[in-house]
């Protein structure tokens, strides 16, 4: 969808004041977020979208982001269309069923969706626009909502109370109703004021930014209600005080407080109530949060992806709807994800997809959090589970440790890293680790991607055959064991003695993945792959760590040298370095060069090690160095662009160098 927010950011540039988007999908991220403000606060432009066609209270997006309009979908009879995804997050609901419209080749057809009720939307405000030439875009969205009609009197309607939006829009309304004060909350903040887990026995403080759309309040104050009984509340109110038009106040000061009781379930959804009123003018909004969760979301980078404490990656359900999946710059690049391990083709513990559905051999010990302050990344976390729900459990206890990046040069990767030991009594021989990945890169059908492997990188990648497509893989970091790469044809037949679709994802299928190689697929297929390391032979009570790299870019170089930066960032995770490993005090020169290169490392070292790669992270040298001083010689070094990395106790930095011929 990288293009899709493109657009955005294109007719926000060139002065659309209403932007339709009539597309959406589930999992979101910093990098739609910050477009759509963008596009709403810098260029003032409304950007309206259509909430989905699930039929269902599910979180797509771009219509779920801060400052979009949600639109559902209702039908002739002011209904909600059975097909319309519904929520707290719809702003208004509008007709969207047997709409006439244009289609190509000068042809029309009746078609439903909430791609029908979204236009609806945005043709009003542009008339509410021209009407109302100084509104902001926030006042347009607002004065729609305002004078929406309520359709929660309708017998239909009556299960979806609230989630609908404020009813559906009226447009003459909007033109013609006196103008009287609108409140809302714009934004919301929930912390714990400890590492934002949320889990039980933590005191919630909730704050938000509340806005007066309309004319001058009175003495304005807020109450926030939680739904059910998982929160025991001890402060719900606060005083806003006067509020003028498009004033924005906060609660800063007197944050909302609640405490999340023992035996409050994981993932457990709280749905909040908020009032706001001077006494003459009320105002109702809704918001959700998740508490005592299993899963966290890493959207610190170019990478949004999710987490959890039971070894899936991206997703924290098997219906795959909850998490962020894996997406690159707001394009979603995987379908499912997950850790897999096995002895045997007897013996496999996994949580990806097999011939009932879904496997779930993982028990969680400690539910994932985030380890405050980060000490080997910028945004580090750590949980831990077993194999005990298997059927045929190992007794294998995994720490698990991801790691992000928000530093030039490492924003286009998230390390996972999995500490395997050996509970049982007997050593495990044969053992076998490593990460299933349905990369689905461009398209509809994804039945232009191809998988590859990159030997030099230790890679394995899928790509879009077509034009421009994106890049996405899997890298192995730890040197342990040899890394094993299998490249699944997604098909019926499936390819190399593999079928994921005949009968399921067996588990000797499994097994076979994780300890043999097929290093491409076939041509313009649909695509999985696993990237394993092993074979071990792990002792009783011992333990063996493997660790890869996730990866996106825009083309396989972009992938290398991401592959080549995430070694650099892994290697001074074992070595117990410091989460800022940059360039920084460390100098080069001449460069470019041509037979003699002089490293400053700007103090002196007791040891270190300094290695040098060509682009393609190839090791090209290694040596061990003390001092501030290094001189290389690099007169046999063929022209081209290389990269130095120093390993030290005492400094780490990463610095590229040129040599010209």
């Amino acid at each position: 969808m990288t293009a899709a927010y493109d657009g955005i950011v294109y007719a926000a540039d060139h002065g659309c004041q209403v932007i339709n988007c009539s597309w959406g999908g589930p999992g979101g991220g910093n990098y739609g977020q910050t477009i759509i403000t963008y596009a709403t606060i810098n260029k003032n432009a409304l950007v309206v979208v259509s909430a989905g066609n699930d039929g269902a209270e599910v979180v797509n997006y771009p219509a779920s982001y801060n400052y979009a309009m949600s639109i559902a979908n209702t039908t002739n009879t002011d209904a909600r269309s059975s097909s319309s995804t519904y929520g707290y997050r719809v702003d208004v609901s509008a007709p969207g069923t047997n709409i006439l419209s244009t289609t190509p080749n000068n042809t029309y057809q009746n078609s439903t969706g909430t791609s029908m009720s979204a236009p609806c939307v945005s043709g009003a405000a542009g008339v509410v626009k021209a009407y109302y030439p100084s509104y902001t875009a926030q006042q347009v969205c607002a004065r729609l909502k305002q004078t929406a009609d309520n359709i929660y009197s309708i017998t239909a309607n009556q299960p979806y109370l609230n989630k609908l939006g404020t009813g559906r829009i009226n447009l003459y309304r909007a033109l013609t109703d006196p103008i009287s004060p609108y409140l809302a909350i714009i934004s919301q903040s929930v912390t714990d004021n400890n590492d934002n887990a949320f889990v039980i026995g933590d005191t919630l403080f909730i704050t938000g930014d509340f806005i007066n759309f309309f004319g001058t309040t009175a003495n304005v104050t807020a109450t926030l209600a939680p739904s059910g009984t998982n929160l025991t509340t001890l402060d719900n109110s606060t005083t806003l005080g006067i509020i003028n038009q498009n004033q924005v106040v906060n609660n800063n000061a007197d944050p909302f407080k609640f405490i999340i009781n023992a035996g409050t379930p994981v993932n457990t959804i709280i749905n909040f109530t908020l009032t706001m009123t001077d006494g003459t003018v009320t105002a109702t909004s809704y918001f959700s949060i998740t508490v005592n969760v299993d899963y966290i979301h890493i959207t610190i980078n170019d990478i949004s992806t999710t987490a959890t404490s039971k070894g899936k990656i991206g997703y924290n359900d098997a219906s795959l709807t909850v998490g962020l999946g894996f997406q690159y710059n707001g394009t979603q690049l995987m379908a499912e994800g997950g850790f897999m391990c096995g002895s045997s083709a007897t013996k496999v513990s996994d949580c990806v997809r097999d011939a009932t559905g879904t496997a779930a051999d993982f028990n969680t010990t400690t539910n994932i959090s985030e380890v405050t302050p980060s000490v080997f990344s910028n945004f580090d976390l750590t949980g831990k589970f077993n194999d005990g729900a298997a059927p045929s459990p190992m007794n294998i206890i995994v720490t698990h440790n991801e790691y992000a990046w928000n530093t030039p040069g490492n924003t286009k990767y998230v390390i996972w890293e999995y500490k395997i030991k050996n509970n049982a009594a007997t050593a495990l021989n044969n053992f076998y680790a490593g990460i299933f990945a349905d990369w689905d890169i461009d398209g509809t059908t994804f039945a232009q991607n191809k998988a590859d492997y990159d030997a030099a990188n230790k890679m394995g990648y899928t790509y879009y055959t077509g034009t421009n497509g994106l890049y996405a893989g899997i890298k192995l970091l730890t040197n342990t064991a040899a890394p094993n790469f299998y490249a699944l044809d997604n098909a019926a037949g499936g390819g190399g003695g593999v079928d994921p679709n005949t009968g399921g994802f067996s588990t000797a299928e499994k097994y076979t993945t994780l300890s043999t190689q097929r290093l491409q697929s076939s041509n313009n297929v649909d695509v999985l792959e696993v990237m394993g390391s092993g074979p071990f032979t792990i002792a009783a009570g011992d333990t063996v760590v493997v660790a890869f790299a996730l990866l996106a870019g825009d083309d396989l170089t972009d992938l290398q040298s991401s592959a080549v930066n995430s070694q650099i960032m892994y290697d001074g995770i074992v070595l117990g370095l410091p989460s800022q490993i940059s360039g920084n005090g460390i100098s080069l020169y001449p460069n470019p060069g041509k037979d003699n290169i002089t490293i400053d490392f700007g103090s002196s070292i007791d040891k270190g090690t300094l290695i040098v790669c060509n682009i393609f992270g190839q090791e090209i040298l290694r040596k061990e160095v003390t001092g501030s001083l290094v001189a290389l010689n690099t007169e046999n070094l063929p022209a081209g662009t290389y990269i130095c990395k120093l390993l030290s106790r005492e400094k780490s930095g990463v610095k590229k160098f040129v040599i010209e011929r």
